[in-house]
């Protein structure tokens, strides 16, 4: 089954080991109805990751560091 061109608007196949190295990350803090929220960003070769793919990512990281 392939991408669903209504639910991606793009699809980039970009090395892992990339998603890794702290530089191509940056954190921001959100605030949504008075909650606040980390919002990851990744930009790898040119390409930005953000939203719930870059948090997947993250936590993906996050385990993979600490042995699982």
């Amino acid at each position: 089954m392939g991408a669903s061109p209504a639910e991606i608007a793009a699809l980039h196949e970009l090395p892992l080991a990339e998603f890794c190295d702290p530089a191509n990350l940056r954190v921001e803090m959100r605030e949504r109805e008075g909650v606040l929220f980390e919002l990851y960003w990744y930009t790898v070769q040119g390409q930005v990751v953000w939203g719930a793919t870059a948090r997947i990512l993250n936590q993906l990281i996050q385990l993979a560091r600490e042995g699982l």
